[in-house]
Parts: C-alpha cells; sequence; structure tokens
C-alpha cells in the first residue's frame, strides 16, 4: 500500500505511512488499514478526493502544460474546473496527476505526470529544485526589498523562506516587472513574500521547472509531451 501511495500520487513514504494511519485512504470503499496491503488491477483508490484504478501496463507518461488562469492544479473538484478537465481525451484516464501547484489566479508551466517517482522529486523540498517565475507587482522594488526578498523573509505560519534570486525584466517582458527563482515550494509563497513589503503580485506566471523552460509556442491550456531529454531537464 505505502510503495503504491509513493509510486502513484508522489508521496514521501512518511506522508503515505501518515496517511494510512489518520484512515484517509479508501480501498474499493472501504478504509486501508495496512502498510502491506496489496493493490490488484482494478482495484480503485481514493486519497482525498483523488482517485485512481489499478491498471496493468499503463505507460509512463509526463506533459508540461501552459496552465491558465482559472483553473485548479488539482486531479478533482466538485465546483471547479482543473487541469485534468482541460487534458485531450486522449490522456484522460491514464492515472495523471499535478506534480506541484499553481494558484488558481497563476499561469505557466505546469508538470502533469502519472510518474510517482518523478513527482516525488519535483515536489520534495530535499532536491532542492529551482523554479522561476515571472511576476508584476504593485510598485517598483527598493535595492534594500531586493536583498531582503534574496535572503529570506518571514511568511505567517510558513517559517522562514530560504534563499532566492530577483532580477529586473527589461520592457519585452511586459506585463512583467521581475524574475524570481526558489527552489522551495510552500504555499503561495511568492505571493506571500511579497505580501510582507506591503506589495502585491498583481500577476505571476512559472517559467522554469528544473532546466526545462515555458516555451513560447505553447499557449494557455495547451500541453505537450515530454521526451526522455525534457524529462532529465527536471532535475
Amino acid at each position: 500500500m505505502v510503495k503504491y501511495l509513493v509510486e502513484t500520487f508522489g508521496y514521501s513514504r512518511r506522508r503515505a505511512v501518515d496517511l494510512i494511519k489518520k484512515s484517509q485512504v479508501i480501498v474499493n470503499g472501504e478504509m486501508a488499514t495496512s502498510f502491506t496491503q496489496t493493490i490488484s488491477f482494478g482495484d480503485e483508490v481514493s486519497v482525498g478526493g483523488q482517485k485512481t484504478t489499478m491498471t496493468a501496463g499503463v505507460q509512463t507518461i509526463t506533459l508540461m502544460m501552459h496552465k491558465p488562469k482559472g483553473v485548479l492544479s488539482a486531479t478533482i473538484d466538485a465546483r471547479e474546473k482543473t487541469v485534468l478537465d482541460i487534458l485531450p481525451t486522449n490522456y484522460r484516464n491514464l492515472g495523471l496527476f499535478p506534480a506541484g501547484r499553481l494558484d488558481k489566479d497563476s499561469t505557466g508551466l505546469l508538470i502533469i505526470t502519472n510518474d510517482g517517482e518523478l513527482a516525488y522529486r519535483l515536489t520534495h523540498p530535499s532536491f532542492e529544485l529551482e523554479k522561476e517565475y515571472y511576476l508584476a507587482c504593485s510598485r517598483p522594488l527598493t535595492d534594500r526589498e531586493v536583498i531582503k526578498l534574496e535572503q529570506g523573509v518571514d511568511i505567517y505560519q510558513g517559517g522562514r523562506t530560504s534563499l532566492a534570486k530577483i532580477k529586473s525584466l527589461t520592457i519585452d517582458h511586459l506585463p512583467f516587472h521581475y524574475s524570481i527563482v526558489i527552489h522551495e515550494g510552500k504555499k503561495r509563497q511568492i505571493k506571500r513574500m511579497f505580501a510582507t513589503l506591503g506589495n502585491p503580485i498583481t500577476e505571476l506566471q512559472r517559467v522554469r521547472v528544473g532546466r526545462l523552460v515555458l516555451p513560447h509556442h505553447l499557449l494557455a491550456g495547451q500541453v505537450q509531451e515530454l521526451g526522455v531529454q525534457e524529462r532529465e531537464m527536471l532535475t
């Protein structure tokens, strides 16, 4: 059971064990109670509303999506549209899920996969994978504010952020004003960082994960399947 949760949902082993302990894993309509429970072909596993079915011989697929505004980075939601809802039909029912998150009103590069090991490497903070964002904020940053953000700031209930890199963007990048590179994934981290300065972010787009860059030709809502070389860029 633990192995299945790690490989399919991208959880750490500790997180998988904790979910089973808290009775949050449902197998064929019943709570999972054993860490070693076997998952067989046709079994339906649900964790917090995220549901998969064990299938035989499913191909490992990794997509990059240019996530549009107004869409949730989730597998299922009763009220709002998710990134899985806007996938081309040939990529549905393959156990895909987003590896990481972007806020509903944020855009840009989102990895969607059914490879739990890859998802774990992309999301676990121990791997310190760089992620680059373009942003627009309400007013220009002062030199002192840039230094403060780069050295780390305390965000409410999120602790202190790690080192970041910030640079100004040219007019060619409008409507964005700055690039910021981080290697963490705290909830709404960048917006909360700028909120500590009283300088709200008005636009936020992720443009790079690892060495994989969001291509200009990939329009909002579109996806592109990654080959071996592109997957290697996610390290």
